[in-house]
């Protein structure tokens, strides 16, 4: 996939049922190959562009929302870690 990217071909990513999980792979991919995204106001941007404009259910998937507990999965806060990760 990167090869591709960086020849300036578009990618598509998309998987079953993972809106969440796609959200996270395309924002970790944007993180390693966008240097602006690893500024202060590039990662604001990316975490609005990719997380809040999308419609990432944040009280849903850290069980704070009232309702269906199948939903809960934290899966920002994994993308947070892996970006911990990536700065260690």
């Amino acid at each position: 996939m990167i090869t591709y990217i960086e020849q300036g071909v578009s990618v598509l990513v998309g998987l079953e049922k993972g809106s969440d999980k796609t959200t996270q792979i395309v924002s970790l991919v944007q993180l390693l190959l966008d240097p602006w995204y690893r500024t202060f106001y590039g990662f604001q941007s990316l975490i609005q562009k990719e997380w809040l404009r999308f419609g990432h259910k944040f009280e849903e998937r850290l069980g704070q929302a009232k309702g269906n507990q199948k939903e809960r999965a934290p899966v920002f806060l994994l993308f947070m870690d892996c970006v911990w990760q990536l700065l260690m």
